[in-house]
Order: C-alpha cells, then structure tokens, then sequence
C-alpha cells in the first residue's frame, strides 16, 4: 500500500469524534481495543494480512474512543476546573509564553503553582489565562516566560454566554491545555517575583521576542503605541494579532486573505522556500539543506512560542524533510497521515478545534487535486498558474467547514491570492530583515521600515479591492451535515478510476448539486408554533420572535458600551445563523441604548432585512447612524407609536409606548422605548423594553389592557421598574429577565426579584439560567434554557 498510514489516522479520527459524540463507555472501548488487537496478531500469524489489517483499523477506532475519553477526563479533573469560586483569589506560578497585548487588555498565560483562597494555600498545576484591562495611568509589566509571579484575579466560567450551543471558547481552551479563564481589574494585582531558579530555553527565546516587539513598536509607533502596519508586521512574523483593528480583521475575513496573517502553512512554506533557495546559492548538499531547515523551522515554532497552527505546519514539514533524508522517495499522503498521527497522539482534544480541520483539509486537497487540476490549465508566467490551482485545490478543502465554522463563503480569495502571496512573501522576508539589521543599525531599520509601510499599505489597497463585490463574499448558516458529506463524497469520487460511461458526468453533476446547496443554503427557516428566545448577551438585550411559518422578529440586538467586544458579529450574528437565517422580516429597536442598539451594527452587515421598526429615532448616535447608513433602500423603516396596530402571520402587535413625540428628545431616554403586545391564539407577550415606574404607570391609567402570559422584565429587572401596579395588570404567569452576570448594576434587583416571587410566577434570567426559549404550543409553553438546562412546561 502506498500510504499504509492514511487509513489507520482515518480509523483514528473516526474514534475520536464517535466518543464526542456518542461518549462511548471506557470500559467497552477498551475491550474491544485489546481483543481487535489480539485477533489482529493472530491472523497476521496465520498470514491473513488483509484481514488483520482490517481488524487492526477496528482497534485504532476503538483506541481513539478510549484515548478521547482519558484526555478528557484528565483535563476536566484537574483542581482548577472545579473551583467554582467568584472572588478573587491568589495564583501563584510561572508565565508560560511572552504575555500578549490586545487593544484594550494585557494577557498572561501563568502556569500555576499555588492557589491561595479563603485563607488557604493549596498545591494546584494547571493552566490559567489571565486578562488585565489596560491603564494610561500604568506601564506594561516586562515579564517574560519562564518568570515567576503573583496575581490576584477572580476565576471566569468556560462560557461568557451560552446560547444552545457548545461554547466555542471551552472547545479552544481545552485544545490547548488551557483549565481556566480569570480577570484581574488592574495591572497592579500583577506581581513579578523575579527569574526562574533554574536555566529554562524558554526565557532567552521570549526575551528575543519581546525585544523584536519593542523593535517594531519604535520603527511603527502610534498614539496607542503601533501603527496598522506595525500591528500588521507583528501578526505576520511573530503571531501577536491582538493590536490589528478590529476593522483590519473583518476586511482580511471578507475578503479571504486572513489566512496570510495567521501564521500557518503558508507562511512556513514560504520560509522553507527562501531558506531552501539561499543554501542552494551556498552549494550546500540536499541533506544539509535540509537539516539547516528543520533547525531553523524549531527555532522559529519556538519563537513564535508554540502557536497551534505553527506546530501543524511545521510537523508537516519536518516529517516530509526526514521522510526524504531517510527513504528519498516520500508520499505526501503518508507525510500528512503521518503528522496528523503524531500531532493527534500528543494532544487528541485538539481534532475539534477549527484550524486543526482547516490546515488538513487544506494540505489533503493540495496534494490529491494540485496535480490533476494543472494538467488541465495552460501555463502562465510568474507562476500565476500555480498560485491559482493552489487557491482553487485549498478552497476545496476547506469551504464546507470555513461555511459551517465562521458563516462566511469567500470566493473573493480565489483572485486576490495570485497578487497576495507574492507580495506577503515579500513582505515577510523584508519583515526579517528588518528585524535582524534593526538590532544592528536604526539607520538601516528606519529604511527598511519605510518600504515594509509601503508593502503592507499595498496588501490593505489590494485586500480591499473587491470589497464591494458582495457574490464573492458573503455570511451564510452553516450547512447541514449531509449536503458537507455530499460534497466531499462526490468531490474525492471524480478522482475515482473510471468503470462505466457516464461516470464523470453523473459524478460531476452530483458534485456541483451539493456545491450549490453549500453555496446558497436553500432551506427556509420554518416553525411551526410561535417561539420566542430571550438571547444571552450579557447586560443587554436581544429576542428573537419565530412566527408560524417563515416570518422573524429580531428585538434589539445586544451590545456593549464601548464597544469592547462586538455582541452582534459575535453573539446574535451566530446564533441567528444556528437558527438558518439568511433574512429577518422585521428588525425592532426598541431605544437608542448601546446595550440594546450596538449589536444590531452587525445583524444589519449579516442579514437581509425587510423591515426596520423604531420609535423615537436617537439623534446624533453614532452608532444608529452607522446603522441607518448600512440599511439597503429596499429596506422598509417605520416609526411605531401608541395606538398602532399591525398583524404578523396572524397574530396581533399592539403598540401601547411610548407616545407620538412632537420632536425628538436628545438623549433618548429609557422612557422612551418601545412597548409592545404580541398577542397569539393561545397566549400573549408583553415586551417592555427598559421603560421604569413613569411609564408602566403612565400605561395603567390610560386604560390599556395589559394582560399578559409571559412578562418580559422591564429594564432588566431594576429596582425603578416592575411596579406593583403594574405587575397586577398584567398578571403574568412566566417572566424572563436579561441581565448580564456580575454585573455593576446590580440587577435583577433583590427587591423586584422578591415582588416577582410574591407573584407566584415563574422566573427565568439569562444570567443563571443563559438562552430561554418559549414555544407557544397549543394551550402550553414549553420552556427550555441553555446553561441550567431546564425543560418545563406552563399550561395556560
């Protein structure tokens, strides 16, 4: 057999993701580990070796589940995972790797020795991810990996919001050893205790990295200490992407050029190239080239400190280069079952994590699809030829999963990469050489830095290029898993030997079937009953109304004041996607509040809207212009105002606040937020917003009938709201209350949670209890939330 190691990593893998998602019992699995393993020694004596090979790949499949489960087991047992704590407590250990700095946060990643709370010290290793807010006021601390230090931080959980769905954050920490999360409210709770007692390769290599950090921050300074460029030559060399602007990010993720910046395959390939071409000018002989690559490839993994995607790539590399300096003749298959073998081995929690699929698929469709597919093309100078039958053979591999991962089909890339690559590659081995003469010379530095600004300036104008093209790159939901296996079964089986006529028609035609379904994501959304779900997005709000059929209400969108953290591209956007929504039929904002409106920036950039309803229009808001701005034409906008009354697949809307302005007040106010009842066959909701007692007492004396069956808290549950006049009109029998958890406001307010419980009604908060889903079925509500995992029922 060719590549004898392909199908036993498939075996492998196949075991791997059978006890993800079946949790197969360990007991079992290991049995059937042992007794394939026994039968496949004993048919090999017999000299049945294709039959005991067989029964071996049944042994590597049930291995895989035994070896998942350990993993597991072993990282969720480490002491860290159970401290459930809030306060702030004591760590005490060494910095695994040169801290990283974000626009807003200085990040530790401490390897803990001892933990100290409630008065005790207790001996506990692990990993822990520390995050300081940055301060003007305060320098950032020069600690480098290997030292050792204090601090206090207060323990965060795995999931900062969870919305019916794995929490991709836990997914991440767990490929990469990572048992804890925590928060430190000032780089002052940061406390160096000096070098590690004892030699440690680490801290030289970090010392050398953090004194490249310093190189490009003075030759591409900013008011925020770097410049684009610089933020930009710091994530291609040495994989710090925390300072890119975030408006940065999404141009490279629209236009499918963010691969270049995320220091992967390519970039190694790009190194192995021009080390390979340099030692070639110097006559050495193939062998040595090659063992002067694999230093230099170690040295570097080292520099950038171990990031995933560089181990990947350059375990590839390194076992492709032994495999030629120990048998000459190497099959690229086997090197890459090879490596995703050894790699899977050492870490098999890592098989679920995004880029660990993407840097396979990518490197497995390059080397079956580069060969045939250039055939077919006529040859082109400067290598154009190439550099388009590898975009087109990794976009092959990867475009399922970038669809279902990250939302997002970039066709664009297929293009932009025959200019990019040639001028990243440029820029890299300016960025080194940059690097190494700036430690000589600033003279030299400052002049190389100049035509490094003019370089990436030219990758911004050229990733930027397309940008208006939207056939090229656009959101999508992820796709089914049957059209992804579709599509990967049609695609390897065009390669497959040719056995009767119309093989590659039916073949080809299949494929191109799936690759439009992939493509285009032809499934409605549908429901069936009127569901309602109170989205977690901290302290905000956004729901999301499912009609009976196909129409979709999205009230408010979340956001953070600030904008620290994008809740709409990040949060909403997402689950939105979860749901199958390409198109939302009515978009509601409520008030111009950042934790009501700021989210909705990205819901407008990611979906089709119909409607945009509001009530009191927020002048001089930044953001609602931004937003109003980004609204296609065919977009229709209406103001709501009390009395108004529409209809919504059958059911009824009544707008009952706030009243038709004279002019519009600056600010806008929470009085001034849109309430409305939603009234169905079997039930009814009342959605309030963060109107206080003014208002709900301003609605109770006008007359209107407030009866409802589900309360959405106003105003988060704070203590100026939920009267007890108003509660007794409504007379609800469910409430739902969004608040963000620990937060400053303190709400829900102890007070108003007391008044709901003398209600006799039953509560839900997205603090506790994360996503709460209604669904209005018959004479029912079916009730279910996301972190508590509640399933209950409330007859009407």
């Amino acid at each position: 057999m060719a590549f004898p190691l392909l199908p036993i990593v498939l075996a492998l893998i196949a075991g791997l993701l059978s006890q993800i998602a079946f949790k197969l019992p360990l007991l079992l699995s290991l049995l059937f580990f042992f007794a394939a393993f026994l039968a496949a020694w004993f048919f090999y004596w017999r000299r049945r070796h294709t039959l005991s090979f067989v029964i071996a790949l049944a042994g590597f499949f049930f291995f895989g589940a035994s070896y998942y489960y350990l993993q597991h087991q072993a990282f969720e047992a480490n002491p860290l995972r159970a401290l459930a704590t809030e306060d702030y407590l004591d760590l005490e250990g060494k910095v695994k790797k040169t801290p990283a700095l974000t626009s807003d946060r200085f990040q530790l990643l401490l390897e803990t020795e001892k933990v100290s709370f409630e008065g005790k010290e207790r001996p506990i290793k692990g990993l822990v991810q520390v995050s300081f807010p940055l301060s003007s006021g305060l320098p950032r601390p020069e600690v480098l990996a290997g030292d050792k230090v204090r601090v206090s931080a207060r323990l965060l959980r795995d999931d900062d919001f969870s919305n019916f769905s794995p929490s991709v954050s836990l997914i991440v920490m767990k490929s990469r050893g990572i048992h804890r999360r925590a928060y430190a409210k000032s780089l002052r709770l940061l406390q160096p205790l000096g070098p590690p007692d004892k030699f440690s390769l680490l801290r030289p290599i970090s010392s050398l990295h953090r004194a490249w950090q310093k190189k490009i921050e003075h030759h591409f300074p900013a008011e925020n200490s770097l410049s684009p460029e610089g933020a930009f030559l710091e994530a291609l060399l040495l994989g710090e992407r925390g300072r890119l602007a975030e408006a940065t990010v999404q141009t490279l993720q629209q236009s499918g050029l963010f691969h270049l910046i995320a220091i992967s395959g390519a970039h190694i390939a790009i190194i192995s190239f021009f080390l390979f071409h340099l030692l070639r000018l110097c006559r050495l002989p193939v062998p040595l080239r090659s063992i002067f690559i694999i230093a230099a490839l170690i040295f570097y993994a080292l520099l950038v400190e171990g990031r995933p995607s560089v181990i990947r790539a350059t375990t590839m590399t390194i076992i492709y280069l032994l495999g030629k300096l120990l048998w000459k003749d190497t099959h690229l298959l086997n090197t890459l079952s090879a490596a995703a073998l050894f790699l899977l081995l050492v870490n098999p929690l890592q098989l679920v994590e995004a880029g660990f699929i993407l840097t396979f698929m990518a490197t497995l469709t390059i080397i079956i699809f580069f060969p045939r597919l250039k055939q077919h093309l006529p040859i082109l100078p400067w290598r154009l030829t190439d550099l388009l039958i590898l975009s087109v053979a990794a976009q092959l591999g990867v475009l399922p999963f970038i669809a279902y991962s990250f939302n997002r089909i970039t066709l664009s890339s297929l293009i932009l990469n025959l200019a990019a690559v040639p001028l990243i590659g440029l820029t890299m081995a300016m960025g080194w050489l940059f690097l190494m003469a700036s430690l000589l010379s600033s003279t030299i530095g400052n002049f190389l830095a100049l035509l490094i600004k003019g370089l990436v300036r030219l990758f911004f104008f050229w990733s930027q290029l397309l940008e208006g093209f939207k056939p090229l790159s656009y959101r999508i939901p992820p796709p089914p898993i049957w059209v992804i296996a579709g599509y990967f079964l049609f695609l390897f089986l065009l390669i497959s030997r040719r056995r009767f006529r119309w093989q590659k028609m039916l073949l080809g035609s299949g494929f191109a079937l799936f690759l439009f379904l992939l493509l285009l994501h032809p499934f409605p959304s549908t429901t069936k009953y009127l569901r309602l779900t109170l989205l977690d997005v901290g302290q905000g709000e956004s729901i999301l109304v499912e009609f009976p059929g196909k129409e979709k209400m999205l009230v408010d969108g979340g956001g953070l004041e600030g904008d620290s953290f994008d809740v709409g591209e990040y949060v909403v956007s997402p689950f939105l996607w979860r749901c199958g929504l390409k198109k939302i039929d009515y978009l509601v904002l409520t008030h111009g509040h950042p934790d009501h409106l700021n989210g909705l920036r990205a819901v407008v950039s990611n979906f089709k809207i119909k409607e945009f309803w509001e009530a009191v229009t927020p002048e001089g808001n930044k953001t609602y212009e931004e937003i109003g701005a980004k609204l296609p034409s065919t977009t229709r906008r209406r103001h709501l105002f009390r009395g108004e009354r529409l209809t919504v697949a059958g059911l009824s809307l009544e707008v009952l606040h706030p009243p038709a302005p004279t002019k519009n007040p600056a600010p806008v106010s929470n009085e001034d937020s849109l309430v409305f009842r939603l009234r169905g066959e079997k039930g009814l909701v009342l959605f309030t917003a963060d109107i206080g007692e003014k208002s709900e007492q301003e609605l109770v004396n006008l007359g209107f009938e407030l009866l409802a069956a589900v309360l959405k808290s106003p105003h988060h549950g704070s203590r100026t709201s939920s009267s007890e006049v108003f509660l007794e009109a409504v007379k609800p029998e469910i409430i739902i209350i969004s608040a963000g958890r620990g937060n400053i406001y303190g709400v829900p307010h102890p007070e108003i949670l007391e008044r709901y419980q003398k209600l006799g009604v039953k509560i839900y908060r997205t603090d506790r209890d994360g996503a709460i889903e209604l669904t209005f079925k018959s004479s029912q509500i079916l009730i279910r939330t996301s972190r508590s995992h509640l399933r209950e029922v409330v007859n009407l």
